[in-house]
């Protein structure tokens, strides 16, 4: 049990490492562009947060029997 637990927080953080280059190709952006492009990544950071905290839960009970 603890071995899986670990390893979903590990693929949370992946998942996170893999986000920030939206966030440059933000800041490249014109400054008209700036606010809805945050918006937009947040939005989608929130998304991703939530998808992986509902699926993993799902996957770690069949794992766990």
């Amino acid at each position: 049990m603890g071995k899986t637990h670990k390893f979903s927080i590990m693929s949370r953080r992946v998942t996170l490492t893999d986000a920030p280059p939206v966030s440059v190709r933000t800041l490249a952006a014109p400054t008209s562009r700036r606010n809805t492009n945050n918006t937009i990544h947040n939005n989608h950071i929130r998304l991703g947060l939530l998808a992986l905290a509902t699926i993993p839960r799902k996957r770690a009970t069949p794992t766990s029997q």
